[in-house]
Parts: C-alpha cells; sequence; structure tokens
C-alpha cells in the first residue's frame, strides 16, 4: 500500500470514523488505539518482543490489551512463531487456559511463559491438536493464529466451535496474494459478523446481535 493511500485510511479510520456500534467504537478507541496510560506489564512486554524479533513491541502491547479486555476462558496459540504474541495473550488473560500448537517458543521466552501454570505447549500435528483442543473445549475463546500455512484449515475447523463471545485473531492477511483473496471471502461470510482489518493482522468475531460489518484501520 503506497504512503498516500495509508494515511488516507489513517484519517478516515484512526480516530474510529465510521464506526456505528457503541461496543466497536468502545474497542477501537480504548483497546486496538494505544494507551495513554500503559499497564505495568508493558516493560516486559517490550523486552520480550525486542528480543523475539517477529513482531513489533506496539503490535505485542495490542494483543496484550485485547486478551486483558475480553479475558477469555480459553486462549488457543497456533503457530504463535518466536512467542512475543503467545506471550503478549497469555499475560493479558493469566486466569485463561492457554494452548499452545506448532514451533515451540524461544528458550528464554518458554522459560517466561511457563511461569504462567495455565499455559502448555502440545507437538504433533496441528490440525489434529487443534481439533482435540476444540473437542475437548467445546469452544473457542479467542484463536490466534501466526503465520502459518494453514490459517483457512484453521479457521475453517474453528468455525463450528464459536459462540457470540469469541474472537479470532490473524496474522499476515496481506503476506501475499492468496492470502489477500482469502481475507476478502473470509470477510464475506456469512458467518462472521464483524470484521476488522489493522493492515496486516485481522480480526473475525461472531456476535449476531450486531450488523454485518467491516472495518479498516491504520494506527499510528
Amino acid at each position: 500500500m503506497s504512503i498516500i493511500k495509508r494515511w488516507i485510511y489513517r484519517l478516515r479510520h484512526n480516530r474510529g470514523y465510521g464506526v456505528q456500534s457503541p461496543a466497536a467504537f468502545y474497542f477501537v478507541m480504548n483497546v486496538l488505539r494505544e494507551c495513554k496510560h500503559p499497564y505495568y506489564m508493558y516493560p516486559l512486554i517490550e523486552r520480550i518482543a525486542k528480543s523475539a524479533g517477529d513482531y513489533s513491541p506496539k503490535h505485542c502491547r495490542r494483543l496484550f490489551r485485547i486478551a486483558n479486555y475480553l479475558q477469555p476462558h480459553n486462549i488457543i496459540l497456533l503457530s504463535a512463531g518466536k512467542g512475543a504474541s503467545a506471550f503478549a495473550l497469555t499475560a493479558g488473560c493469566r486466569n485463561a487456559m492457554s494452548i499452545a500448537i506448532g514451533e515451540k517458543p524461544e528458550a528464554a521466552i518458554s522459560q517466561a511463559l511457563s511461569k504462567n501454570s495455565r499455559y502448555s505447549q502440545l507437538e504433533g500435528d496441528p490440525m489434529e491438536q487443534l481439533q482435540t483442543v476444540i473437542e475437548k473445549n467445546g469452544h473457542i475463546d479467542l484463536l490466534y493464529i501466526g503465520n502459518t500455512p494453514l490459517y483457512n484449515e484453521a479457521v475453517e475447523k474453528s468455525l463450528s466451535a464459536v459462540n457470540k463471545n469469541s474472537v479470532i485473531i490473524v496474522e499476515g492477511i496481506r503476506r501475499n496474494r492468496l492470502m489477500k483473496k482469502w481475507w476478502q471471502r473470509t470477510i464475506a461470510d456469512k458467518r462472521i459478523v464483524v470484521s476488522m482489518d489493522l493492515y496486516n493482522t485481522g480480526i473475525l468475531t461472531f456476535n449476531n446481535e450486531y450488523k454485518k460489518q467491516h472495518y479498516t484501520f491504520l494506527f499510528k
């Protein structure tokens, strides 16, 4: 996306313009946007993000705020890379049962994650493990899909286990042409109610009490 197009997106969407739902507006303004008052976990999240290097500290802080706001009962982490995103999400809701599927985090981050007694790492075929987790829990509260070629299979497998409070976060929605096309098909799906495009990250929600909407944001 060109610099001019990015600024147009920012002018239209950075401050929540066009978001009609009060709940969605609050989520955009108070969760997705950077907070004026930092959380006490920010310094540690930033150190871990810089150490891992696959996601920016700003992005990891946003993931932390999302989990902190949602307070899910379970967090499923599929291909969370070097572990910074996994740490941010699990730190946002330490009461959640957090299950990581896919590659193991870096040693230092894995050690930090292990301090959370409700965090576990599963090995084996990712889709088989995801199916097992879904069957065991019965529903998905928060599913995080990192940079993996299994994004389509993961979302499809998960749609039968979502409810009105479920949220799916997908990384790399503009990673390549194939994924861009998949994202456009996905947000058009009637099962997706409110979707949000943060340029590189997509958020899918399923509350049928709201009108089907799609929003695009570029935050400073």
